[in-house]
């Protein structure tokens, strides 16, 4: 497997995907507005659901225009501080990724190479500007580049909260939220360089938490379509366990 592959899942994977923004399905019915303090209000409350550390075993499929690979992903997240990943193939770990506030580290055991970067180091590859908490919103299903301070539309169906921005003129999101559940459905989001969808198709339910289960990240771009599902197997809740990466002396930078 080519290092290319590994390093763009451990970023696009740790965020973000869609082919097409999505449209209403012929016959839905959009029920009246609400005002913005409403949307703050629902976007909140599922944001207040975060453990201070995550820890999870993940099944992942990556495809793209050219390839489609299964590996496996161990991943450990402390709120508002740090992402650590480890990608392995048939049991042989070959890349660990660290990604903090300000900078990102991946050191690739199969290539014998690495990378150290800011995190600029994602807008500049992937075209898209995203935070460590961005990042980690994606596997604790909240809201993705949420500012209470900024103004939102909020309008419903019979079974969807459905929330978008409308101050942005860079990028347009939008979220669709179960009525009932108060968990996210869906993620969309559209500027000129990309669209991207994230579904949530299941839940882990465990103490007063709701962790995705099933993840499924669809990313289209001019050149490429990119599509990621990730089946969560197991995860732990406040159990912090260390996050180191080994960059040997012998590695040298990745191309």
């Amino acid at each position: 497997m080519k290092s290319r592959v590994y390093i763009l899942f451990a970023l696009s994977a740790a965020l973000f995907g869609q082919s097409c923004a999505k449209k209403m399905t012929e016959g839905t019915v959009i029920l009246p507005g609400h005002n913005s303090e409403d949307a703050v209000e629902v976007l909140d409350s599922i944001q207040k659901n975060t453990p201070y550390f995550l820890s999870s075993k993940i099944d992942t499929r990556y495809t793209d225009n050219k390839q489609n690979i299964s590996f496996k992903t161990s991943l450990r997240m402390s709120k508002d501080t740090s992402i650590w990943a480890l990608f392995t193939y048939a049991g042989v770990p070959l890349i660990t990724n660290y990604i903090t506030k300000d900078s990102i580290q991946i050191s690739n055991k199969k290539e014998k190479c690495y990378i150290k970067d800011s995190r600029n180091f994602i807008a500049r590859n992937f075209k898209i500007d995203l935070s460590l908490g961005d990042l980690q919103s994606v596997f604790l299903g909240q809201p993705l580049k949420y500012n209470k301070l900024l103004n939102y539309n909020l309008n419903s169906t019979s079974n969807q909260i459905i929330i978008s921005n409308v101050e942005n003129k860079r990028y347009f999101l939008t979220y669709f939220i179960d009525k009932v559940s108060k968990r996210i459905n869906s993620i969309e989001y559209t500027d000129q360089e990309i669209k991207l969808k994230i579904s949530y198709l299941d839940y882990w339910i465990q103490d007063q938490y709701s962790i995705p289960k099933n993840i499924k990240i669809e990313i289209n771009k001019s050149n490429n379509n990119i599509t990621v599902d990730l089946n969560v197997e197991k995860i732990e809740i406040n159990q912090p366990k260390e996050m180191v990466v080994v960059i040997p002396e012998s590695y040298e930078k990745c191309n």
